[in-house]
């Protein structure tokens, strides 16, 4: 179909006509000629074609997909008989289907959902621009996105998809029943469709079932899917109103808000005042699909250009290429008594040049009973009014849902006689269409229809609300959100409580940052280590979550501890049995427990009450325990012979030892017992010692020889250790280091994540020196976690201009996409280094600051020099898109940041700053008050100049912080 693809639709048309004529009758021809028919406008002869089509082709279902989408096209075609064709598709092309069993994934209402996704279009189409923001912004600890491409086109909006997926996977190769196997291999919680019955379409394995709970959204949505497997469909109160379940076969999910995330494009073309300031009329525009014209809205169109009797039509789209169709929709218009020489039509263009041509047009006029969606975003975009009629299907009432997200709901027509007045009440008063023409873009970007951060939150909301009903054994129910993000199913009272997974945890030693998921779950018997001074420290860093079993009260602020973390306190209980156990009271309350006390101590025992024992595999916790204390009071053995299940999981197992007869015993039956369960015995801390003999007063030194008590610590096997995951390697080493100062374990920990992670531990815990620059290899990626890196990436890969403050595996990556490297940097040596190895593409200047040491901070006090560095970028006169702050002065070179940018650039609210190690310092957060974010991964943060800042405000800044070296 070449020819068609050409819009020469008369020459495709009577070649298509002459084989079937002369030739084989084949359902192909048919359906192609169908497709030139409806290219064309003309509906009636499509309709009979894709008819015919559809009988001739037994089970190739492309001609009926054809047919169901065309449909929408059509005015007056009852929705009742497009939900029924719907239906009948399931009943034709998947009756030999059958489900195919999909996988039982952990029922965990907490769990970390793995969110598949099938589509067409990731990439710069419809369904790329109105998710890829949205799901940018969803926290990776609560929803891992498995990315399933039926297309090979890829451009930046895949790398932005890719970058955000845990996987990412061309599917173009596979059938319909080899998806579903590698769907149910992939273990996918929620599988959504971003197909439909169009382009990329996988019905077929959608019909298979291939996980536990299936979601319809954008991408060939423009109706009910039909099929009886689709849980549920993705939309709003606008799109979906209440009473119109009943046309859909899935369970309706209404989010708050718009059902999409419009993603505006990266250039801004700018906004001209009316065209009609100029022209003298009006000029009425459209720029959808034209095969969404017909003689119904024609007809309602020429009727507002009689009522504006100078007014111009102008329509531009791919289609009118053809010359045919150009001449077809004009002579439906001249029927209308709308003459040729009003009437503006082009043919396609860029992208960018038709943004542009919304600057010849004054009111958009959006088409019916098929509106448009992503048309009606950039139409708003450029600051032009669209006037709207909703459809009687989902189809129909994109621009509605647009519109009133975005705080136009007054161009929202009830009829055709509203519509028409909308347009004339706009096309009489030139100064609201200029004022709406100056504020709209601002309304829309500020609107929820591009609040990704909101619409994240409330995607991720809803997700966790239908898994917890799965995992209830519920069946699926229509759900709603209200504008605070509560979910409700409609056959409950209440909102649903989620259950969200905890939040990455970071730790800050320095300069090093430990970052893991999820609290380390501790477990303190007889209350030895919260009873400890050091565990008061431990219990601010908000890293454990901790359960103390105290039987013989020895734990005194309980209740302060409980007030300022994650601790649960359990009194008179101790682990054992499950039976009641003896507690034999002494007068040294460390002594206290319900073991017998020793001989030499018998006579120490005051009085003796009973206490409860609970069996250690009888404690609930949300995650496995990951460190379990024992104190030397209370029955080790007895507690680990009913604890087998949960000993399996931890990571470190501490044992106090009292050093009396009994205490090489107890280590052996401990060592043995927990071999068992793949443990060794790595090593002794926490001695405490007595003295055996009193020395004079006058002594200098405190001498204590005789071992009094001692730890002893357990580690799984390296065998054990080599199959924990990534996070709780990450909890290992952060107990190996900031607990037991087993530095050398927690070095080897992280060098099994990442060898640069375990090098960077060991420089800023100064264990080593860090490379002299002379001798420093180069870097291939910036100093930044994997997840920030990304986040690096994704940025530097939209940049054409780029400067950094701070140089290093920035400046290579930068090099790598192609860019000139421009910046600073207080290191000489260095600058030279990297110049010698990325060329003349690295121009960022030296700038004396003086002498300085580790991470370039300065070493002396000469502040005459210091202002120098943030001032570096002024010696630029062009603007930068992309700018990094991730070295000395941050706060200062932020703000000149600012400052050159608005002076230097043309749009400076589209230039991102970048800034590293962001979020876990606060001493940077004065920046916000300039600042808007728009992403943040970890501690990195990307940001946008705020909008009518002062700026001798920024200079007061700028002031007292170009002096500040942090």
């Amino acid at each position: 179909m070449i020819l068609g693809g050409l819009h020469r639709y008369n020459e495709a048309a009577a070649i298509l006509e002459n084989i079937i004529e002369n030739g084989t009758p084949h359902h192909f021809n048919w359906n192609n000629l169908a497709n030139i028919y409806k290219g064309l406008g003309l509906f009636e002869e499509a309709e009979r074609h894709y008819l015919t089509a559809i009988e001739l082709s037994g089970d190739n279902d492309i001609a009926y997909n054809n047919y169901l989408s065309f449909c929408h096209y059509i005015p007056h075609y009852p929705k009742e008989k497009i939900l029924k064709l719907y239906k009948d598709w399931e009943a034709r092309y998947a009756k030999n289907t059958a489900q195919i069993g999909h996988s039982v994934t952990a029922l965990n209402a907490d769990k970390t959902l793995r969110i598949g996704m099938i589509s067409d279009g990731f990439r710069t189409h419809p369904v790329g621009q109105m998710i890829t923001s949205a799901l940018e912004e969803i926290p990776p600890h609560e929803i891992e996105i498995y990315a399933y491409s039926t297309n090979l086109s890829e451009d930046a909006v895949t790398q932005r998809i890719k970058n955000l997926s845990t996987k990412w996977m061309t599917v173009v190769h596979l059938d319909e029943q080899e998806l579903a196997r590698q769907l149910v291999e992939d273990k996918i919680d929620i599988l959504f469709d971003l197909c439909g019955h169009n382009s990329g379409s996988y019905m077929r394995t959608m019909a298979m079932k291939p996980a536990p709970i299936l979601v319809k959204w954008v991408g060939g949505l423009i109706n009910t899917t039909g099929l009886s497997t689709m849980d549920y469909l993705l939309s709003d109160k606008i799109e979906t109103p209440e009473g119109e379940d009943e046309f859909y076969t899935e369970k309706l999910i209404r989010m708050p808000d718009d059902y999409i995330c419009y993603n505006s494009p990266i250039y801004t073309p700018d906004i001209q005042a009316p065209p009609a300031r100029y022209n003298g009329y009006i000029t009425l525009g459209c720029f959808n699909n034209p095969t969404k014209l017909n003689p119904v809205l024609l007809k309602q169109w020429a009727r507002i250009m009689h009522s504006l009797p100078d007014s111009r039509l102008f329509l531009k789209g791919f289609q009118f290429s053809s010359e045919t169709l150009t001449n077809n929709t004009k002579a439906l218009l001249l029927e209308q008594g709308i003459g040729e020489e009003r009437v503006i039509i082009e043919g396609p263009s860029y992208h960018e040049d038709l943004l542009k041509a919304y600057n010849k047009i004054d009111i958009a006029l959006d088409p019916w009973p098929y509106s448009g969606g992503l048309t009606t975003c950039e139409a708003m975009y450029m600051g032009v009014p669209v006037v709207t009629l909703p459809g009687p299907t989902f189809a129909g009432r994109h621009s509605a849902t647009h519109l009133t997200n975005a705080g136009m709901p007054q161009l929202v027509a009830e009829d055709w006689d509203q519509y028409h007045d909308i347009v004339l009440a706009l096309a009489s008063d030139l100064d609201n269409l200029a004022n709406i023409r100056t504020h709209l873009r601002s309304a829309l970007l500020e609107s929820p229809v591009c609040d990704a951060q909101r619409f994240a939150r409330n995607f991720s909301n809803a997700m966790r609300a239908i898994w917890q009903r799965h995992c209830e054994g519920k069946e699926p129910a229509a759900l709603s959100l209200d504008k605070e993000g509560n979910a409700c199913f409609s056959d409950e009272a209440e909102p649903v409580q989620l259950q969200l997974p905890p939040e990455p945890i970071e730790i800050e030693d320095d300069d090093f940052h430990f970052r893991f998921s999820g609290k380390i779950v501790t477990l303190d018997n007889g209350a030895g280590l919260c009873s400890s001074p050091a565990f008061a420290g431990l219990h601010k860093l908000g890293a454990l979550s901790t359960i103390c079993l105290d039987p013989a009260g020895r734990l005194t602020n309980a209740q302060q501890l409980q007030h300022t973390g994650d601790f649960h306190y359990v009194p008179m209980t101790v682990l054992g049995d499950g039976a009641l156990k003896t507690l034999f009271i002494t007068a040294d309350i460390n002594q206290t427990g319900t073991l017998h006390p020793h001989p030499s101590r018998a006579e120490q025992v005051l009085t003796t009450v009973p206490a409860q024992s609970i069996k250690l595999d009888e404690i609930s916790t949300p995650e496995p325990l990951d460190w379990l204390v024992f104190d030397d009071n209370n029955s080790l053995m007895e507690a680990m012979e009913h604890g087998q299940s949960t000993l399996q999981n931890a990571l470190f197992v501490q044992v106090k030892l009292s050093f009396n007869n009994q205490s090489l015993l107890l280590l052996g039956q401990a060592e043995q017992c927990l071999a068992n369960l793949g443990y060794e015995f790595y090593g002794f801390t926490n001695q405490t010692s007595i003295s055996c003999a009193e020395l004079p007063l006058n002594t200098t030194k405190t001498i204590a020889s005789k071992i009094r008590n001692i730890d002893a610590i357990f580690l799984k096997n390296s065998e054990e250790l080599g199959k924990l995951d990534e996070n709780r390697k990450m909890k290992l080493a952060f107990l190996s280091h900031s607990v037991f100062n087993f530095c050398d374990l927690c070095y080897l920990t992280l060098d099994s994540i990442s060898k640069d992670l375990a090098d960077n531990y060991l420089v800023d815990n100064k264990i080593k020196e860090k490379k002299q620059q002379n001798a420093i290899d180069l870097p291939t990626a910036p100093a930044m976690t994997p997840k920030e890196r990304e986040l690096f990436q994704k940025y530097i890969s939209r940049c054409k201009r780029y400067f950094e403050f701070g140089s290093g595996g920035s400046s290579v990556v930068a090099k790598e996409h192609g860019l000139t490297v421009y910046g600073v940097e207080s290191d000489k040596n260095w600058v030279d280094k990297l110049k010698e190895h990325l060329g003349d593409d690295f121009k960022v200047e030296h700038v004396d600051i003086g002498p300085t040491g580790e991470w370039g901070y300065p070493t002396s006090k000469d502040e005459e020099k210091f202002p120098h560095y943030s001032r570096s970028i002024f010696n630029h006169k062009d603007h930068f898109d992309l700018i990094l702050v991730d070295g000395r002065f941050r706060v200062a070179c932020t703000i000149s940041s600012i400052m050159h940018t608005l002076k230097a650039s043309p749009s400076p609210y589209a230039t991102k700053i970048f800034i590293h190690d962001f979020w876990n310092r606060s001493q940077y957060h004065k920046t916000l008050e300039f600042l808007d974010e728009i992403e943040r991964v970890e501690s990195a943060g990307v940001f946008k100049i705020k909008k009518n800042i002062k700026e001798e405000c920024l200079h007061l800044v700028w002031k007292e912080y170009s002096t500040n070296p942090q």
